[in-house]
């Protein structure tokens, strides 16, 4: 997961980052991505306070505790 600072119009580049470092260690697996709209147009009208959190689907790389 990571967070994207500012407008929906530049998310594909955060999206992209994230993307690159889930290959790059070939942790994905199948699933959806998941865009969470922490910050949006509804809590304030200033895009460069918009805060959006994207989601990979990973495999665990520790056991659950």
């Amino acid at each position: 997961m990571t967070v994207h600072a500012g407008p929906l119009e530049s998310v594909d580049r955060t999206d992209a980052a994230l993307g690159r470092v889930v290959a790059e260690r070939a942790i994905g697996v199948p699933g959806p991505i998941r865009e969470n709209y922490v910050v949006g147009a509804y809590e304030t009208p200033h895009e460069e306070h918009h805060r959006t959190e994207i989601c990979w689907p990973v495999f665990h790389t520790s056991p659950a505790g």
